[in-house]
């Protein structure tokens, strides 16, 4: 691949679309036009797999990609089928000049929890093994418990639909985003959103850009003409050895030399600039200061010393711990109605932030701040439980320590 491939952080907000079959260049440049800045391609050994000539197409296009691999069809997937799966994965990566570190997001799908626990231990194990950073899209039925979730080595959560299953405790970094282009109806894909986790961390994807040529170095002169070089050079100096004192008995030499003494005893001519004359001033008599007798000061009369009051010290009230962040809207109309429907279902007050960008959602819909995780925590569960939504909680004031 003659392009420089490295694992980056996805910017905040960042729009991506996902797409289940090989990309086209016209495909690519239509979705680079409509502001969307990363592809996730989906590879299955059942439909289709990476290709290095769609991977160049869609990093030279300034595009970012991400990898998603559901699972393959079977009644009950197991231990086997997760390793074997992982393997074909990590392939295709490997195959495409994808470097170490590169993300692969498990597409759980509508899957239950009981079974993909095996599965997923032999996915996640392999691909850490294969050196990949391995990530969990969750659907409406989880596919696995929150407890199943926390003891696996998953680098992230994504949610592939608006209502998750299963919420786990970091929360959520990648998620399906609702709306599409009327420019783009014509390719079927599905809209991904980016935003930090209640951990702070963001998915990754892959970027490229061309490598500089180096030229390269000339290639060294054979040997028989750097011999051929020496023995020249060797033939100059022992003429020049030979021919030294019939050189100086020549009359060429001899006038040369006159001309050269008689030159070196030969006086200048001219007038001689003399040094300038430098005048010093003379020193400057001492300056002579007259003695003043001191001015009497008068005596201060005694202060009465001063009340010192005590110091009253108010306790500052603790930063709030943050905001619960409900959605992210399209248009400011979407957000007024969902801030509507949350107050007739006595959920609170909520605000609408607007972001003034040309990529990602602009109108998010907020609840808070509130001063405590539980607070945030009963307020995702009451929007949870009432309105089906899935709330991310975000943090708002650091860690000590952090």
């Amino acid at each position: 691949m003659s392009l420089h491939t490295e694992v980056q952080p996805i910017p905040l907000d960042a729009v991506g679309f996902a797409v289940s079959g090989p990309l086209s260049s016209e495909t690519i440049s239509s979705f680079k036009k409509a502001n969307y800045l990363f592809a996730a391609r989906s590879i299955s050994p059942s439909s289709s797999g990476l290709n290095l000539k769609e991977i160049e197409a869609i990093l030279s296009s300034d595009l970012g990609l991400v990898i998603l691999q559901p699972i393959s069809e079977s009644s009950s997937p197991d231990g086997a089928l997760g390793k074997q799966d992982a393997a074909f994965a990590i392939k295709e990566a490997q195959g495409c000049g994808l470097p170490s570190g590169t993300q692969i997001w498990l597409d759980a799908g509508n899957r239950a929890p009981s079974d993909l626990l095996d599965y997923a231990h032999s996915w996640t194990q392999a691909i850490s093994d294969g050196k990949m950073s391995p990530g969990l899209i969750i659907g409406t039925n989880g596919g696995l418990g929150v407890e199943e979730i926390d003891s696996l080595p998953f680098q992230g959560f994504g949610r592939s639909s608006e209502s998750a299953g299963i919420y786990p405790a970091r929360g959520f970094c990648l998620f399906r985003a609702t709306g599409t282009d009327a420019a783009l109806a014509k390719a079927p894909y599905q809209r991904y959103a980016v935003q930090p986790d209640n951990l702070g961390t963001v998915p990754t994807w892959v970027s490229g850009h061309h490598e500089a040529i180096v030229p390269k170095p000339s290639p060294a002169k054979p040997f028989w003409r750097r011999l051929l070089n020496f023995f020249l050079a060797l033939c100059l100096f022992v003429a020049g050895v030979i021919a030294g004192p019939s050189l100086k008995q020549s009359s060429v030499y001899q006038s040369i030399v006159k001309q050269l003494q008689s030159t070196k005893d030969e006086a200048p001519t001219g007038d001689v600039k003399k040094p300038p004359v430098v005048t010093v001033p003379p020193p400057l008599a001492p300056a002579t200061v007259k003695a003043t007798a001191p001015t009497p000061q008068k005596p201060v009369p005694p202060q009465p010393a001063a009340v010192v009051k005590p110091a009253v010290t108010t306790q500052a009230k603790p930063a709030p711990y943050g905001v619960v962040q409900v959605a992210s809207l399209d248009t400011e109309e979407a957000a007024e109605a969902l801030v509507k429907k949350i107050a007739d279902q006595g959920l609170g007050t909520s605000t609408i932030k607007h972001f003034k960008q040309k990529r990602g959602l602009p109108y998010q819909v907020q609840q808070g701040p509130f001063q405590s995780l539980s607070d945030c925590q009963a307020a995702a569960q009451g929007l949870e439980n009432k309105l089906g939504l899935s709330p991310l909680i975000k943090r708002t004031t650091k860690r000590r320590g952090l």
